[in-house]
This record gives C-alpha cells, sequence and structure tokens, in this order.
C-alpha cells in the first residue's frame, strides 16, 4: 500500500524503483510440521509438509511481487533474497533437516521469481559453513549478526549492478 502511495503521490522524489524481498523462517506457517522430518527425513509426513510450506511461500511471493508490479506508472525493480543456508556442527542433529527445508523452500523462492518477473539474489551460498561467523548462532539464534546483514546488503548490491561494495 506504501509503494503504491507513493508511485501514485505524483512526486518524482518520492518514487520507488527497487524493492527487495526476502523470507525467513519466521514467515514459514505451519513450519512445526517440520518436526516430522527429524524423525523420518524423507517420510511422506516430511516432504508432504514441506511441500505445503513450499507452495504457500511461492504463492504469497507471487501474489507481493504481483502486487508492486502492478499499476500505474513506472514498475519498481523486486530483489527477492533467498534462504541463507545455515551450516554449523552445534545443529548436527538438525543439518540434513535444515539443508532439506532450505533446499526445497530456494526452490519455491526461485520458481516465485521467475514467474513473477523478480531477480533471484542468491544468498544461500554465502552463509554454507559461516554460521557462527554470520549469525548469532552461538547464542542460540540463527539471524544474522552485523557481518551477516553486511553479506545480505553487499550481495544485493552486486545484483543491483554494484560490483565493488562501498568500504566499511
Amino acid at each position: 500500500q506504501e509503494i503504491q502511495r507513493l508511485r501514485d503521490d505524483g512526486d518524482p522524489t518520492t518514487s520507488v524503483s527497487i524493492v527487495t524481498l526476502n523470507a525467513g523462517g519466521n514467515d514459514l506457517r505451519g513450519a512445526l510440521a517440520l518436526w516430522a522430518c527429524l524423525s523420518e527425513l524423507f517420510g511422506e509426513t516430511c516432504l508432504t509438509g514441506l511441500n505445503v510450506i513450499a507452495d504457500e511461500l511461492r504463492g504469497n511471493l507471487e501474489s507481493i511481487i504481483d502486487r508492486l508490479l502492478d499499476g500505474p506508472g513506472e514498475a519498481p525493480t523486486v530483489y527477492l533474497m533467498n534462504l541463507y543456508s545455515l551450516s554449523d556442527e552445534r545443529l548436527e542433529s538438525f543439518q540434513r533437516v535444515l539443508d532439506l527445508v532450505t533446499a526445497m523452500l530456494n526452490e519455491a523462492i526461485v520458481d516465485a521469481g521467475d514467474r513473477a518477473g523478480a531477480t533471484v539474489v542468491d544468498v544461500s551460498s554465502i552463509f554454507r559453513d559461516r554460521a557462527e561467523e554470520l549469525t548469532n548462532v552461538t547464542t542460540a539464534d540463527i539471524h544474522p549478526n552485523d557481518v551477516g546483514h553486511r553479506e545480505l546488503a553487499d550481495a544485493l548490491l552486486r545484483a543491483v549492478g554494484n560490483q565493488q561494495p562501498p568500504e566499511g
């Protein structure tokens, strides 16, 4: 709604030219169904639950992107960031589940981006085997720390076209 308001306000200084979208674990309703994957990683309950979550994510992202691109005036360029990979020895018992979940959801993100006309920014590979460095996993928090957020921003800048991220 805010983007539409700014697009329609007639003021060229408030035009929106770039929009970034990213999804995280907190955005995935039904994620508790993933606990079935701990006992039987490729079991029917696990894969069915993951497919439901991936389909919902795909549909939600496509709908959001369509709304961003629809309407009068120049549409913004939409950059869709995939889920970062979380790999750390402290997560050993969950690692195969995390890898499967990340792969399935990233496939849904790429599909949604392709279908809706967004540019997908790959951040998953940046975080692989760097969880301790780029997240707060040592304090039981998987969210990016300041260095991780910088890596996310640098990936976005590269996608936008700034091949050299700013210093600092």
